[in-house]
């Protein structure tokens, strides 16, 4: 199945903002937003085309509080909201969204008056409408694993035989350095590769049939910072917004990059891929602006070249600063069993995975041993 990207989600997005300005929701009021996420800052981003000002953000996460975010100050909800203001409009899209509603009403808003979803992301997150599967069966957790084991298999292959420098990195190097494997409550493989190896590895793949590679350096139709590769010969719908897509099942790409000398020069330019990051996500709407901001940033990514740094992380990844390593670690490769096969990582695992996850072979508490399942895939049913 090769690769196509969904709008449903994002379709919902504009049009529902379209129509509070339709409405006039927006005239006379004090307008705060919820939270300080990538669906934030789209909203945030689009209402200011629409000349439409956000006044405040808030946040239960203290450690965004005093920050700004999209030119405006987070604070505790407590700061800006406290004091009832009739005049409010409170705009939310998160996956807690229930639990903000609540604490909004106990400050005495009204939902649907001082409070709007802007859309309904839980129930979205799980509208999988976008695609029709009646034909197809849902494959099991062992047959997605088992094509995930086939593409990094074939990425380990592709690598090695053309000199391209691939790394376990994520959750997939903390299952191989604990398990030996996945995580037990795990359903997905993160992998690094070198950003400038990126173009010579896509290059081999389109050569091969059964696989595919997307990635942001120049697909029309994708812009996520990072690249699945994907085996063609099942079907996969993946929804986290604002991606919906679907292609084969798939493994996460990360770009390796190189960065500055100085841990000043490193945030610097953290703060400039964040922002053009950013740029790219807040442009959706209008897709020609997208690739170009897109184009930048990977311009961008490949400013410090990564065979001189001192430095170098993945810093667009969830972990932010703490992705930054020195070179050092990825230096050269150990090989560490992953399931029935041994992959290349780090010969720093041990200081990467440290600081990333602290003390990294003590299992979390159970209720926290859960996977994040953002998509569904299929096989077609015997005989059709």
């Amino acid at each position: 199945m090769d690769y196509i990207r969904h709008t449903k989600a994002l379709d919902e997005l504009y049009h529902n903002l379209d129509k509070m300005i339709e409405k006039n929701l927006f005239d006379k009021k004090y307008v705060v937003m919820f939270g300080c996420n990538k669906i934030a800052g789209m909203i945030i981003y689009y209402l200011q085309q629409k000349n439409i000002k956000v006044n405040s953000i808030v946040d239960n996460n203290k450690n965004n509080c005093g920050q700004m975010f999209m030119d405006v100050l987070v604070s505790a909800p407590q700061e800006v909201l406290g004091t009832f203001r009739k005049d409010v409009l409170v705009l939310i899209a998160s996956g807690f969204q229930a639990e903000m509603i609540k604490q909004l009403e106990d400050m005495g808003y009204k939902n649907n008056d001082h409070i709007r979803k802007v859309i309904d992301l839980p129930m979205l997150m799980n509208d999988y409408s976008f695609v029709q599967r009646d034909n197809f069966e849902e494959l099991n957790r062992d047959e997605v694993r088992n094509s995930q084991l086939r593409c990094l298999k074939k990425v380990k292959s592709i690598c090695e035989s053309n000199n391209i420098r691939y790394f376990l990195c994520g959750g997939t190097l903390l299952g191989a350095a604990r398990h030996q494997g996945y995580i037990p409550w795990d359903d997905d493989i993160d992998i690094f590769i070198v950003l400038k190896d990126w173009e010579k590895f896509s290059k081999l793949v389109k050569e091969n049939d059964e696989f595919g590679f997307i990635s942001f350096m120049g697909e029309d139709d994708y812009y996520d910072d990072m690249g699945l590769f994907y085996d063609k010969t099942n079907i996969c719908d993946a929804n986290h917004f604002p991606m919906q897509t679907t292609a084969g099942i798939s493994i996460d790409v990360m770009p390796l990059i190189g960065l500055p000398d100085t841990q000043e020069a490193i945030k610097e330019y953290a703060m400039e891929l964040k922002n053009q990051n950013s740029k790219v996500q807040n442009t959706l709407y209008d897709l020609s602006k997208c690739k170009c901001e897109r184009k930048k940033l990977y311009e961008l990514m490949l400013r410090y070249d990564y065979d001189t740094s001192k430095n170098v992380g993945h810093i667009l990844g969830p972990y932010f600063m703490k992705e930054v390593r020195p070179k050092e670690w990825f230096e050269k490769t150990v090989y560490l069993k992953f399931e029935d096969e041994e992959y290349a990582a780090p010969i720093g695992y041990d200081n990467y995975l440290r600081k990333l996850y602290g003390d990294y072979m003590q299992l979390p508490p159970e209720d926290k041993r859960v996977g994040h399942h953002y998509f569904r895939a299929y096989k077609k049913k015997e005989g059709l």
